[in-house]
Formats: structure tokens, C-alpha cells, sequence
């Protein structure tokens, strides 16, 4: 069976270099691009895709929110990974969810073309990589996720809206952030994970 394919990334180019490069180098045919969670959703409802190439920064929000309810509403999709973002801090979370392969859009045409083959003739492709050293790999998926929101400049009030949470929670998660990756304030914070490519 071949696979119908869903993108989900907010970056239009490279959404529109990724279809032309699917179709082209590797003959598939049947796909869609959304740029949100919202989209992958409502897109999901309206076609039966086998594979999903997902972005983690997406227009309304981060992937963690939307990956376990995949999950459970669509057990038999494949997903992968497609970020610009290091491996080695995602490595953990990703573990909790059914996450078939992470590519980096940092990597070279061949292995682009050899990890996206492996992944629509259904092949494990997801990264070994020593998370250990990278001090976001400690972070829960949702510390992860609060984690993103923080690097952007929003308040604790603003995030605890947008997960429908209340603010101490997020203000407990923020101090665990802290301790985990061994900064004291937000400017740290923010120049970690400049250091790891991710913000």
C-alpha cells in the first residue's frame, strides 16, 4: 500500500521543498501540508494518512501537546520527527509516545533521502544519540512543552491559559526547568538553549 502522506510545518518554503522532493526523488503522490495542530486534526478526520512528518514548533503551539492524543485516536499512524531541533533533548519525551523515527532538518540530502525511504517503507529510523549529555534531555515531555513557551517571553499566566493548567503548576514546572538544567533565572535559561539550538 503506498502511503498518504501529511506534513505538518508552519515553515511554508520548506513545506513546499519537501513535497516537491517527495514527489519528485521518491515518487509518492498522495499528501497534504497544515501548518498547525488544529490543522493536523481536522485534517486527520477528513483523510485516512498512514504518515505523519511533523514539525515540534508548529503556528498554534508545540507537538507535545497534540502527540498522545494521536496516539490514541489514531494508533496505526506513523510518525516522524522532522525538526531542526536536537535529537539528543527530545530523545526521552518522544520515548513516552508512539514516535517512529526523528529526522533533522539539518542533515545532508543523502541521509534526508535514505531516513524519509526508511520511514515510508516503514523501517525504524529514530536517532541513537547520547541524550545524557544534553542537559534539556532530563526534561518530562510537558516540561518540554512549558519549556518552549518560556523561551518565547510568555508570562506563567499566559502558558497556564494556553494549557488549561493553573499558574502554580506552570510555576512549579518552571522551577524543575530550572533545577534540571542548573540555570537560575530566564536569561540563562534562554542562553542554554540558544547553545542547543532551541530558541
Amino acid at each position: 500500500m503506498r502511503p498518504i502522506i501529511l506534513i505538518a510545518d508552519d515553515h511554508i518554503m520548506l513545506t513546499n521543498g519537501l513535497i516537491s522532493y517527495l514527489q519528485g526523488k521518491l515518487g509518492y503522490k498522495q499528501m497534504a501540508a497544515v501548518s498547525s495542530c488544529n490543522g493536523i486534526l481536522k485534517e486527520l478526520k477528513r483523510t485516512a494518512y498512514t504518515h505523519l512528518v511533523l514539525d515540534i514548533a508548529l503556528a498554534d503551539g508545540s507537538a507535545f501537546e497534540i502527540l498522545e492524543t494521536l496516539n490514541n485516536l489514531y494508533p496505526r499512524l506513523r510518525i516522524l520527527i522532522f525538526s531542526s531541533k536536537s535529537a539528543d533533548t527530545y530523545e526521552k519525551a518522544l520515548r513516552k509516545f508512539k514516535v517512529d523515527g526523528y529526522l533533522s532538518k539539518n542533515a545532508n540530502e543523502g541521509e534526508t533521502m535514505e531516513q524519509l525511504r526508511k520511514f515510508f517503507q516503514n523501517e525504524p529510523v529514530l536517532s541513537k544519540s547520547g541524550g545524557e549529555q544534553n542537559p534539556f534531555s532530563k526534561l518530562t515531555a510537558r516540561e518540554l512543552e512549558i519549556l518552549h513557551y518560556l523561551i518565547q517571553g510568555k508570562r506563567l499566566t499566559e502558558i497556564a491559559a494556553l494549557l488549561n493548567v493553573g499558574p502554580s503548576a506552570i510555576g512549579m514546572a518552571k522551577a524543575s526547568i530550572f533545577e534540571k538544567t542548573d540555570v537560575k533565572n530566564m536569561a540563562e535559561l534562554v542562553t542554554l538553549a540558544l547553545a542547543h539550538n532551541l530558541a
